[in-house]
């Protein structure tokens, strides 16, 4: 029964951390904020979006298969947005806030499909 609270506090941790990283890389689309350095946002759009899919679509028994799957999905990922927004000509939203609204999105869902 004790391991079973860790386990739900853990994973609302790692979600309320995901959160506040999102919105923190949505941030760098301000020019203000411009300005922070790239080892802190590459990280996140080479692993965390992935990583949702991964966990959405049941993907990858072992770190090493879920580490591959969340690297190749965010990828896949960037790079549908990225497209999405130079076909549409002028963006109204940028990448930059694109990206984490939809790893949200991908987190709430994976935590409200397992309730």
């Amino acid at each position: 029964m004790e391991f079973a609270g860790l386990k739900i506090a853990a994973l609302q941790l790692r979600n309320a951390a995901v959160v506040l990283y999102s919105v923190f890389i949505a941030a760098t689309s301000i020019p203000e904020f411009g300005r922070i350095s790239n080892a802190l946002i590459i990280p996140y759009y080479l692993f965390i979006p992935g990583y949702f899919v991964t966990l959405v679509l049941r993907q990858g028994g072992t770190l090493l298969e879920k580490l591959f799957f969340s690297v190749a999905w965010s990828l896949a990922i960037v790079a549908s947005v990225y497209s999405a927004l130079s076909l549409s000509g002028g963006p109204a939203l940028s990448e930059s806030i694109l990206v984490p609204l939809l790893t949200v999105l991908l987190m709430a869902y994976d935590y409200y499909r397992k309730k």
